[in-house]
């Protein structure tokens, strides 16, 4: 075993609780066949019940802290958890202790270099240095006297990664969306009035022999199955389009019959298993924001709208209804990027209702007799079929050209420009942009766009939820911060949801919550931190990242996104300081927001990184989350910093599958439910000394040569101290009473307050491995060893498929295998230790499991195929790539 690995073992060893059971570990039982002594605390498989607190006032440390160490904050307190579904207490966390905290003098013992503007280094402090460090005292006294709640979390489509059956999305979309409100029955009889004239409608239906006797002709009275409905309602829109629409709409719009042709979903990274879904009806669609999609004539990219028919009895089944439209809505914002809104119908014999998409979320309305009101039905038609894109639900400032072969070739987008005048860059047609994959929530869209001297910039779009600050106000705060995105222009309130709605105030109070587009402007840098090419650059990027967060907290802002898409490398050559670049400010929040403004609308952020402190508060009432402060986000760069040398060799190609992605990386996305495994997993991964034999056999050896496992290890053992003794009180469930003024000190002010430490030692380790790996590429540089392949497809935040990996040249690391960590069979089902197996087929309309080889018409049979993604879409497969039909 590797030397390195064998001294932490040891002294993760010692740090756990001796003498409770291995079989009670988080992991299951781990043997000790290194010879080492290998205990394990207890843990239960799910953050603690809430219940009594007993204090501990004496816990030995082992090992025993010198005099010299720096002891943990006075009003830091140990304490057992005792459960009131329990016998006895648990064990506490020990606090781990690191003589690197003892530094009297003033200046930070911190291996490695300090470059300009660094907070961290050997270098004695300099006032701009001081300066920072000033800065974010104050901003943590505030922050600390004031700030004790945050925005609740809640569950997102934007964490699908194409893996999910028909059903496990609809459940996703349900819980996105929330609560869905029905609106009164006026809204839908006034919408799209402007489009058409009541004489040209009455004119239509005396005339065109679609509407005889108080009724649509063709539409039965009663049907047994649902398909009924297709081939006469196509009838009657298009009937519509051809006759009481603008004239030469019929060549651009088309009502088609879909209930058997395959939509393909768009993921975040291509997969193994492609999934589809097939509306009943879409109004097919041609026009500067439709494309069609590869090999296929129509698809979520070429449709204005879809229909779905249904039978009377069935009509009331809301929850399938919004879940089924709400998987179809889902795909049309992700694969028509410029969508505000989409909208949709359910049809059956005798009834219409409206559903509506927003990033608010949904609204439907009540069910009206479209016989009854034929009036009203063809305006709906009209509506959701115009040529008229913001009233189809579009941006019209994006504009494309589209080609003969009916995609789009290139594109403009206007907007205002720094003199406050109107410019119109051209988009990067070869950068496809960044979109958000969900309804609800922020909808960010990220345009690659040139402007005209040449120079590439990035314009962000994305919906603000009403009362908080916007981000463009962040970012004059951040102006000139190093190793932060800087900002161009900006453009308020393009949009807002409530002018899509109605009248909003019949839904009640608290129900709608209100989003403002906003669009900015900013600078751009390199591709996401994912995409390194070296050990160097990833060190780089991740120490210039942290120095750019603590310079955000001396500006008064805690990010609280801290995800893969929010790091940045930075452009080629980049000083010190800029090699690494942290954006979206959108979520940050400043240190003196009263509680009163914490955003009614529940936050998402990036589920496989939550820190455990956010993953426990998640089991609490919204009103005892704890504000998220600057240390969630210093431990979800950790995570990230792990995903990365776990998943990646050193110089950025894929590693094979190997324990720590099959244990812990393959959970951390399974935040929500009772039966959770991310807490358990992540709290495991930093807490049990057996992780470090399983992590040293994991990782890439090439990491080793340029400092990875080193600094790996110490920036665990960092982690895991402060967690230990932020979760001590986290189990403290009840907040401080408001003061005076109605501020409430945070629960965590203790630990809060060694802020300058805290940043100094990580910058330090970063510093002292960045040195490692400049010293290894100046001997060998690893790209002699390791050739680049082509850039691969994005990986996913999280997975649950194999990543296909592109073979290292390096040699494995010589170390002797771990010993195995032996699972129980409910956990190692919910670790997901083993490949599931390959799902069966079954017989179903656009519910069945078929093998598909490459693009083919619509009436082709299923084959079999033996193509495999090129992407890291996961962290288990089953055998055979499939596309998978869906309801």
């Amino acid at each position: 075993m590797d030397s390195d690995a064998l001294d932490e073992a040891t002294v993760e060893a010692q740090l756990l609780v001796p003498g409770d059971s291995v079989e009670n570990s988080p992991v299951g039982r781990a043997e000790t066949s290194l010879g080492l002594p290998i205990t394990s605390i207890q843990q239960a498989a799910a953050p603690p019940t809430i219940g009594t607190v007993a204090n501990v006032d004496s816990i030995a440390l082992n090992p025993p802290v010198t005099p010299s160490q720096r002891p943990l904050s006075s009003a830091t307190r140990h304490v057992a958890f005792i459960s009131p579904m329990s016998p006895g207490p648990i064990t506490p966390l020990q606090p781990i202790v690191d003589v690197f905290l003892d530094n009297p003098s003033g200046s930070h013992a911190v291996e490695g270099t300090t470059g300009p503007g660094d907070i961290g280094g050997t270098s004695p402090i300099t006032p701009e240095i001081q300066a920072v460090r000033d800065a974010c005292s104050a901003t943590i006294q505030t922050f600390s006297e004031t700030q004790d709640s945050s925005t609740p979390y809640r569950p997102t489509t934007h964490a699908a990664d194409g893996t999910e059956n028909a059903a496990d999305m609809a459940t996703l979309v349900l819980k996105e969306l929330d609560e869905v409100v029905v609106t009164d029955d006026k809204w839908v009889k006034q919408l799209y009035r402007g489009l058409v004239s009541s004489t040209d409608i009455r004119k239509f239906l005396r005339t065109s022999g679609k509407f005889k006797n108080n009724r649509w002709v063709g539409i039965p009275e009663a049907i047994e199955l649902e398909r009924q409905l297709y081939a006469p309602i196509c009838e009657i829109v298009n009937s519509i389009l051809e006759n009481v629409a603008p004239a030469g709409i019929a060549r651009v719009r088309k009502a088609v019959d879909t209930h058997s042709v395959h939509f393909m979903h768009e993921t975040l990274a291509p997969t193994s298993t492609s999934r589809f879904t097939s509306p009943d009806i879409v109004i097919k669609a041609s026009g500067p924001s439709f494309s069609i999609p590869p090999g296929r004539a129509l698809g979520y990219g070429n449709s204005a709208s879809f229909f779905d028919g249904k039978r009377e009895a069935e009509a009331d089944k809301l929850p399938d209804h919004l879940g089924q439209l709400g998987k179809y809505a889902r795909q049309i914002f992700i694969q028509q990027p410029n969508r505000r809104f989409v909208r949709c119908l359910i049809i059956t014999e005798q009834h219409v209702r409206l559903f509506h998409f927003d990033r608010s979320g949904a609204q439907y309305t009540p069910y009206f007799n479209y016989h009854d009101h034929p009036h009203v039905f063809v305006r709906l038609i009209l509506g959701l079929s115009s040529i008229d894109e913001r009233v189809l639900g579009l941006d019209d400032s994006v504009q494309w050209t589209i080609g003969p072969a009916g995609v789009k070739t290139g594109g403009t987008l206007s907007t205002i420009g720094p003199d406050n005048s109107t410019v119109k860059y051209q988009l990067i047609m070869d950068s496809k942009p960044f979109i958000r994959h969900s309804i609800r929530g922020r909808g960010t869209t990220c345009w690659p766009v040139r402007d005209s001297m040449g120079n590439q910039l990035l314009v962000k779009d994305y919906w603000m939820s009403e009362g908080r600050v916007p981000e463009f106000e962040m970012l004059k705060l951040a102006t000139g911060v190093p190793g932060v995105g800087q900002m161009v222009s900006y453009e308020d309130r393009r949009a807002e949801t409530r002018d899509y709605r109605g009248n909003v105030s019949v839904f009640g109070a608290n129900i709608f919550n209100n989003r403002i587009a906003i669009r900015i402007v900013l600078k751009a840098y390199g591709a996401s931190i994912d995409k390194f090419t070296s050990a160097k650059q990833l060190f780089s990027a991740f120490r210039d990242a942290i120095a750019a967060h603590q310079k955000l907290v001396g500006k008064g802002l805690i990010h609280r996104d801290i995800c893969l898409s929010n790091i940045l490398l930075g452009l080629a050559g980049a000083d010190p300081g800029y090699r690494g670049i942290l954006i979206d400010l959108d979520m940050s929040i400043g240190p003196e927001r009263p509680i009163t403004s914490t955003c009614k609308e529940f936050r998402t952020g990036s589920p496989m990184f939550y820190s455990l402190t956010i993953l426990m508060a998640l089991q609490l009432e919204k009103k005892l989350f704890p504000a998220h402060d600057y240390l969630d986000d210093l431990e979800s760069l950790f995570y990230i910093f792990c995903y990365l040398v776990f998943m990646y060799t050193a110089n950025g190609q894929l590693t094979t599958k190997n324990a720590v992605q099959k244990l812990f990386i393959s959970t951390w996305a399974d935040v929500h439910g009772p039966e959770s495994s991310a807490w358990s997993t992540k709290h495991s991964f930093l807490t049990v000394g057996m992780v470090i034999p399983h992590a040293s056999a994991s990782m890439d050896e090439s990491w080793r040569l340029a400092g990875g496992w080193d600094l790996f290890v110490k920036f665990r053992r960092y982690i895991a101290g402060l967690v230990s003794e932020r979760i001590s009180e986290t189990r403290l469930p009840a907040k401080n009473e408001p003061d005076a003024n109605g501020n409430i000190t945070n629960r965590f002010s203790a630990i809060l307050s060694d802020i300058n430490i805290q940043y100094a030692h990580i910058l330090g380790l970063f510093d002292a491995a960045l040195k490692r790996a400049e010293e290894a590429e100046a001997l060998e540089p690893l790209s002699n060893h390791l050739p680049l392949s082509a850039p691969e497809p994005d990986p996913p935040e999280f997975s649950d498929t194999e990543p296909q990996a592109r073979p290292s040249t390096m040699p494995p690391p010589q170390v002797p295998s771990p010993p195995p960590l032996h699972h129980t069979r409910s956990n190692r089902d919910k670790l997901r230790f083993t490949d599931p197996e390959p799902p069966k087929v079954r017989s179903k309309r656009r519910s069945e499991d078929v093998l598909l080889d490459e693009p083919r018409a619509e009436s082709s049979g299923p084959k079999r195929s033996r193509k495999q993604s090129s992407g890291p879409s996961a962290l288990s497969q089953s055998s055979t790539p499939m596309i998978v039909e869906e309801d």
